[in-house]
This record gives structure tokens, sequence and C-alpha cells, in this order.
């Protein structure tokens, strides 16, 4: 129910895929960040002798924020993904997220962003020649208003203040287990028990 205890869990409960066994956390930043260090760690989640590094994309798609869900709130919905729509699917997460007036908000000089994006600001800075701002970053996902707003501040060279909502992180489930590490019993699953065939 606190940022400690999903970090807790998000690091200790583990699944297989083939012979490798990977914390959600891993697979994440390890994995789809291209083994890039995650918000609130020190260090990145595999070493340069560890296998699983070999697994790590070697560009991060930043669309994955708007699909990844630790179950607060404050997080993106959950979605289904199937490989033959992936990139349209990624897009339309993108867009609705940053869509929504709770995640992106430009009102005048003001920018007002998901935590996510300054969490991950990494993964957004670089974006359609980002030049390392997170707001040319941030314009890539916006429609409408909302993307001639901030793109009128990009122009200026301004970028506006840039804040950033506070994170809901009570759970988004109706129905949810607190989850406390001393009761954790881990089960080797396969990725199909996990996710389906």
């Amino acid at each position: 129910s606190n940022l400690l205890d999903r970090g807790t869990f998000f690091s200790s409960v583990k699944f297989r895929v083939g012979q490798l066994v990977f914390s959600f956390n891993e697979w994440e930043n390890g994995v789809l960040r291209g083994n890039r260090v995650p918000p609130f760690s020190l260090s990145r989640p595999f070493s340069d002798s560890d296998v699983r590094k070999s697994l790590a994309l070697d560009s991060v798609d930043p669309r994955i924020h708007f699909a990844l869900n630790c179950g607060a709130k404050s997080c993106p919905p959950v979605r289904w993904y199937s490989v033959e729509n992936l990139e349209e699917e990624l897009a339309r997460a993108a867009s609705d997220f940053c869509g929504d007036g709770e995640n992106v908000s430009v009102d005048g000089e003001d920018v007002t962003l998901s935590k996510i994006f300054g969490w991950y600001s990494e993964d957004f800075k670089g974006i359609d020649g980002g030049d390392g701002r997170l707001d040319k970053g941030v314009l890539t996902f916006l429609k409408g208003d909302k993307k001639e707003a901030l793109g009128g501040l990009v122009e200026q060279k301004a970028g506006g203040n840039v804040r950033f909502f506070d994170y809901d992180w009570t759970t988004d489930a109706s129905r949810s287990q607190i989850f406390e590490p001393g009761n954790l019993k881990t089960d080797e699953l396969s990725i199909t028990t996990l996710f389906g065939s």
C-alpha cells in the first residue's frame, strides 16, 4: 500500500522465462529499459557478468511507461496488448495517458506532468530530437490544443515551469490483498501460467 511495500514486491516476486528468473523490477528496468538504473535506486539491475543482461533492449521505447501498471491509482490503466497490434496499442496508450489532464496539463507557462515523466525522464528526453529536454519529449505524445500550447513554449525555448503532480499510491484494485514480505511464498511459474498462452 505504500512505496516501500511496492518496491519490495516488485523486487521480491519472481517469474521464470526459459531458464532465467526475473523480478518485475529486473524485467522493467533491466530488459525493457535497457538495463537502466531504476528510480530510487543506485545501481543497474544486471551486472556485466549477469547472463540476463544480454536480453536488455538496445533502445528504450518510452511508451512502455504508459503500458506498465504497478497497481496504483496514478498508474496507466491495465490493458491487453498483442504482438500483431503492439505499435498501434502503445501509441493509443500514450495518447490516452497524455490526453488526461491529471497526467499532462499545460496552463499558460505552467506545465504539470505525471511523476512518471520525472522518474523516467532519461527515457523521454532524447526522443524525436528532444535535445535532452523533457518538454520536447512529452510533446511527441500530445494532440490538439495541448500539443499546440506546449509546442509554443518549446519554440520559445522557454519550456515553461515544469512541475509534477502528486502520485496517488493507493491501490487501484477493487479487491486487493495487502502484500506482507514475511508471508510471501515464491512459486516458480512459467510465463504461460502468468500471462496465458
